[in-house]
């Protein structure tokens, strides 16, 4: 993983989203997109790339990104180093 604009957010966006909500609520990619401040399209090639958060193919067109697994994923990058203080 290199660093980028979510990398100085992660703390904030972990924070955020380990305080409420359902850990099993599904996110969808418009949703992330708002979240995280990126593209759709940004959030697409990093799928490809193995960069973007696990997420859940619900029908060959519908994808979903279970909250749990998306803290998950920015805590892992905070971990990495990726993260600034």
């Amino acid at each position: 993983m290199r660093f980028n604009a979510i990398d100085g957010r992660a703390a904030e966006l972990a924070a955020k989203f380990e305080l409420g909500g359902d850990p099993d609520e599904l996110l969808s990619d418009d949703q992330l997109t708002a979240l995280i401040g990126v593209t759709r399209q940004w959030v697409i090639k990093a799928r490809r790339r193995g960069n973007a958060p696990p997420s859940v193919l619900l029908s060959p067109r519908v994808r979903r990104t279970k909250r749990s697994d998306f803290v998950r994923w920015v805590r892992a990058r905070m971990d990495a180093g990726h993260a600034r203080a």
